[in-house]
Formats: structure tokens, C-alpha cells, sequence
């Protein structure tokens, strides 16, 4: 029901971490898809479960075409894209309950996070257009805002829609782009209540 794809390079330990706990927080039906974008480090050696998939890719693609990739191979109605290094909890499985009971194709979800030490991060920001700036100022209800990608929750219908992720990018600036083609499209944009913890640019740390 639930697709969970995770795009990994060198995620180390917190990517077996984050796999682990989606196992033991999440009981409505689902799969986790890690697509490996040619990993060093051996993170996803080992990985193992009922519901886990790894697919292994002999180059790195980035992230926006990995989760395209990795999509491909989802069957659940719902995809959830997840960043390795986000520690899940109980509430996520509550979340998921509640938008399998009350499916909607035309939102695009995103949840809270958190850094280790439990402050939000913020949670939405600014598209950068001056037309948007303007918005904010005269028109609020038509402003655009946007969300770090790191959980981005939609139904496949709305994936499809969107064409997956813009692949135009290799990383950074990807999520930008899909909520503002999002809301482009007219779709909803939405906090989801849940906090899950962000541990840091794990896989954009290896990069740089």
C-alpha cells in the first residue's frame, strides 16, 4: 500500500538505522525500495527485512533520477520519499493510516523534521519568484512555498502526474523545483503531523 524509497549513497550506519526503524515503527502494508547509487562505504550490505529491496546501480545517478529509478520498480498506490538518514517513529505509521483512509491525489505531503537535538527545522519556505514576493505581500493565499525533500509523501497518481522528479538536477534544488511544479499543476501542498529526525547531510556531506 505504502512504497518507501529511499535514494542512498554512502549513507553508513544511519542508513541501516533508518531501514531498521521503519520495520519496527511502520504496520500498515508496505515495501522499501533502497536504490544504491553505487555506494563505497558497504552501507547497504546486509540490509535485510520482509518488505526491503535493494537495487544496486553501477553508477551514481543523483537523487532526483534515482528516486525516478527507483519508482519504476514500486507497486504501492502511495510513495513516501525518504532520505537514509531520517530517523522514523510510531506517529509515522498513525500518518500513514490516516492518508490511506483519506486518499487524496491532488496533495503533496511533506513531514516535519528535526535535528538530533529535537528543533524543527523550518518547515516552509519562500518560492524564490518576484512574482511570489508580491504574493506574499498583496495576494497570501496564492503565495508558493516550498520544502527540504527529504519526506515527501503522494499518491503514485500524483507522481505520475508530475512526471516524477526534475531531473535536471544531480542534487540540491530538486525538491524546490517539484513543490513549485506542484503547485504549478494546482496541487495542494501540505504539513503532515509528524516529526521525524533529520540527522544531517549525510549523503551530500560524501559529495562535497
Amino acid at each position: 500500500m505504502i512504497s518507501i524509497i529511499i535514494v542512498n549513497f554512502n549513507g553508513g550506519p544511519l542508513l541501516g538505522e533508518c531501514v531498521k526503524r521503519i520495520g519496527v515503527c511502520v504496520k500498515v502494508g508496505h515495501e522499501v525500495i533502497v536504490f544504491d547509487n553505487n555506494s563505497a562505504d558497504g552501507s547497504v550490505d546486509g540490509l535485510d527485512g520482509p518488505h526491503v529491496r535493494v537495487i544496486r546501480h553501477a553508477e551514481n545517478l543523483g537523487f532526483a533520477k534515482g528516486n525516478n529509478k527507483a519508482l519504476e520498480a514500486a507497486s504501492g498506490s502511495w510513495i513516501h520519499f525518504l532520505n537514509p538518514d531520517i530517523l522514523v517513529n510510531e506517529k509515522l505509521n498513525d500518518i500513514y493510516e490516516q492518508v490511506l483512509k483519506n486518499p487524496e491525489d491532488n496533495v503533496l505531503y511533506f513531514t516535519r523534521l528535526a535535528d538530533e537535538d529535537g528543533k524543527v527545522q523550518e518547515g516552509r519556505m519562500l518560492v524564490p519568484r518576484l512574482s511570489n514576493y508580491l504574493n506574499r505581500m498583496f495576494r497570501p493565499a496564492n503565495t508558493m512555498y516550498w520544502s527540504i525533500g527529504a519526506s515527501v509523501l503522494m499518491t503514485r497518481k500524483s507522481c505520475d502526474d508530475l512526471h516524477g522528479w526534475p531531473e535536471d538536477y544531480f542534487m540540491y534544488a530538486e525538491d524546490l523545483d517539484l513543490f513549485y511544479s506542484a503547485q504549478r499543476k494546482g496541487m495542494r501542498i501540505q504539513e503532515l503531523d509528524c516529526t521525524l529526525i533529520h540527522m544531517g547531510k549525510v549523503s551530500s556531506g560524501a559529495v562535497w
